[in-house]
């Protein structure tokens, strides 16, 4: 018998699922998976758009530009991770720069996309 690759079929009992949940450690905010992170979920991040923004989606090509991203810490207040990722834009409208925006991974990819822009730009 070979061993299972990511992406090959399983035929699993839920019994047997819940149990396999178990033994997989919890990560931060209660995903699981290797690292603590769940591949079947979304990790929501903040970030803020670059100066010039981030483009918009033309047709099927989606904008895209390098943003810095942001945690909250324990008094809520975001602090500059020292992180900085490509964000798409999958909107027909441009991020304006240096606005607040909510990311989150896409689940295939893991690629960051923009899921809530901020009303106002940085105050």
């Amino acid at each position: 018998m070979s061993q299972a690759q990511p992406g090959d079929p399983l035929n699993i009992s839920a019994r047997d699922w819940n149990e396999v949940r178990k033994l997989v450690p919890k990560g931060r905010g209660g995903s699981t998976g290797a690292g603590g992170r769940n591949p079947w979920f979304p990790e929501i991040y903040y970030a803020k758009a670059p100066s010039g923004g981030i483009p918009a989606r033309v047709g099927n090509e989606l904008g895209s530009a390098l943003c810095d991203l942001y945690e909250r810490d324990d008094d809520d207040e975001l602090i500059d991770t020292g992180r900085n990722e490509t964000v798409y834009n999958i909107s027909g409208t441009a991020v304006e720069g240096n606005a607040w925006i909510v990311i989150a991974t896409e689940v295939r990819r893991r690629d960051f996309v923009v899921i809530v822009e901020s009303c106002e730009a940085e105050s």
